[in-house]
């Protein structure tokens, strides 16, 4: 505790701190000055972490030592706390919003509520995925998660299915994954993981499918599970191993294709090295992306069908478990994420170009809110 609070109190000394970007044309996130009371209800930490973006060159892995720093304070038993009905805070978690909902096990995050500038960035980015649209036949796909609803209102905090609509043009495909309660979200949830797991994420495929005409989707021939303690994102980031659960996925029969990460042949995920248990177990790996494919610049699935459409998907981890699923309807399937394709490419992304190049039919958006409120997730879209 000693050391996070001097971590933060130097830097926001230290570092006055710019208060516009000329490039984004936006207000800049500034330190605040150090607040007890803000510390322990997390606001000041939330501020902190935008700061670090917006303020330092390196920002990012300034901020992964102040995660391990922040995320080795000691957390609480939640199944000794009196949690019936509503939130409660996890300390010694990364983010202080995240708690746990009717003490049920789940590891949620409490709905952010957005301030104004927050909105008009969401509107920003929002206009720059319309920009697509003028080039390509594009498609939209919201995931409402528990960054969207307030369980225990039963409604949702921000609407964001909404604001796609009022700030895109007529022209537009929408589809979202909509939660009626609390039940249907642990449906469609892990436990202890931010995405969606293999029931949910059919869900969303079926529903993609739905949307862009696809015509017989892959039907799933059976469940599968190495009977092995999965922990998700959310334990893990928030020391919290309390709460355990299995790694269930579908099996599906997927015909012959090629696989190219980051311009190379590649293998997307390790699906066969799972299913015959040809790895050591770690309860600490993060098995969903082992299972279904690490997020990368770019991946290109090839099913080597010239009489069928080439695909672009812009997305984030939510759409790892669903590529191979979808491109199986298309020739190639090109899936950007474009928090690090310039990073792998050492050029920035430019969707036009992009399009042209590569002969896209159509372009499908598979958005979350995480996706939608990154800078990262537009640029180049502009073009």
């Amino acid at each position: 505790m000693i050391i996070a609070l001097f971590l933060v109190g130097f830097l926001s000394i230290i570092k006055p701190g710019k208060l516009t970007s000329a490039s984004e044309n936006r207000k800049l996130a500034t330190f605040e000055p150090f607040d007890v009371g803000k510390f322990m209800d997390g606001s000041f930490q939330d501020n902190f972490e935008s700061a670090l973006s917006d303020q330092f060159i390196l920002s990012e892995k300034i901020r992964t030592v102040y995660r391990r720093i922040i995320g080795s304070l000691p957390t609480i038993d939640i199944s000794s706390a009196i949690c019936n009905g509503r939130y409660v805070e996890l300390f010694g978690s990364v983010d202080y919003s995240r708690a746990t909902f009717n003490c049920d096990e789940w590891i949620v995050f409490y709905p952010k509520i957005l301030n104004d500038n927050e909105k008009d960035i969401l509107k920003n980015n929002i206009k720059d995925y319309d920009k697509i649209n003028k080039l390509v036949d594009t498609y939209y796909y919201f995931i409402n998660d528990s960054f969207v609803y307030n369980f225990e209102t039963g409604s949702k905090a921000v609407d964001y299915v909404s604001m796609l609509k009022e700030n895109m043009s007529e022209k537009y495909h929408l589809g979202s994954l909509e939660l009626e309660d609390f039940s249907e979200f642990k449906e469609n949830f892990y436990k202890t993981d931010h995405h969606w797991n293999y029931k949910g994420s059919y869900r969303g495929y079926t529903e993609i499918a739905k949307l862009m005409g696809i015509k017989n989707p892959l039907v799933p021939t059976s469940v599968g599970t190495n009977h092995e303690i999965f922990f998700g994102s959310h334990a893990r980031t928030t020391n919290n191993l309390n709460y355990k659960e299995e790694f269930y996925f579908y099996n599906f029969d997927i015909p012959k294709h090629d696989v190219y990460i980051d311009g190379e042949p590649g293998k997307y995920g390790h699906y066969e090295d799972y299913v015959s248990h040809n790895y050591v177990y770690n309860e600490k790996e993060n098995y969903y992306g082992y299972f279904y494919g690490n997020d990368y610049g770019e991946v290109v699935f090839d099913f080597n069908q010239p009489e069928k459409e080439n695909l672009l998907i812009l997305s984030n981890s939510y759409s790892n478990a669903i590529n191979k699923l979808i491109a199986s309807h298309f020739n190639k399937t090109y899936i950007i994420d474009l928090r690090h394709y310039s990073d792998v490419f050492g050029v920035d992304f430019s969707a036009k170009e992009y399009i042209e190049k590569n002969n896209i039919d159509k372009t499908l958006f598979i958005i979350s809110p995480s996706f939608i409120g990154n800078y990262g997730n537009n640029k180049g879209l502009e073009s």
